[in-house]
């Protein structure tokens, strides 16, 4: 039995998730197959399981993050730059070495950490293989990813993006929706939800 599960809309964003056993699901399973889909894209390696424990928490307080701070979502330093700017000018403020930031963009302002982190994406080691980032303006999230899956370890860059805005209120209900499930399915989850504040300023 194919116990995948696909919540939202994959060509805009959505969370897919899958047993760690094909045919079988266990209550008391700690692993699963959980992944985002982004523009039609899979976030991560397709055969990759996750502790869902972790997995849910962060998930979970990533939503509370962009819920309750959707105000402080969109650095003033944004205004006026493209996608592909504030792109750039997230992996510059998150980077200790310049090697990283391609040096077309080197004019671009370096965000304070406090600042910078506000618009990184944190899940588990599923989303390793990315940079990703995002911000929120009227309404709408923009996530900027960078595809660095397969790359030999001296290269450092892919320019492989992923730039897709979409309805706040449709990424919030999708991962409402999959958390509602997955909880279902596994009742021990309930205790991994994230229940932190954040206070938006």
């Amino acid at each position: 039995m194919d116990t995948t599960k696909t919540f939202g809309d994959p060509q805009t964003f959505a969370i897919r998730f899958r047993a760690s056993d094909d045919g079988e699901v266990d209550k008391n399973d700690k692993f699963a197959f959980c992944h985002l889909i982004i523009d039609n894209k899979l976030i991560g390696y397709d055969d990759e399981c996750c502790y869902l424990p972790t997995w849910v928490y962060y998930l979970t307080d990533e939503k509370n993050r962009i819920e309750q701070d959707t105000a402080n979502l969109f650095a003033d330093e944004f205004t006026n730059l493209t996608d592909r700017e504030i792109f750039e000018t997230c992996l510059k403020s998150t980077q200790l070495e310049e090697e990283e930031v391609d040096t077309e963009f080197l004019y671009l302002p370096r965000l304070r950490w406090e600042t910078s982190r506000k618009h990184q994406i944190i899940l588990d080691e599923t989303v390793d293989g990315y940079y990703l980032f995002l911000y929120v303006k009227e309404g709408k999230i923009t996530f900027l990813i960078e595809d660095l899956l397969g790359l030999g370890y001296q290269t450092r860059r892919s320019y492989k993006f992923i730039f897709k805005t979409v309805s706040l209120n449709e990424v919030l209900d999708t991962i409402n929706k999959a958390v509602t499930s997955l909880t279902q399915t596994y009742p021990y989850l309930t205790e991994s939800i994230s229940t932190r504040t954040y206070n938006s300023r």
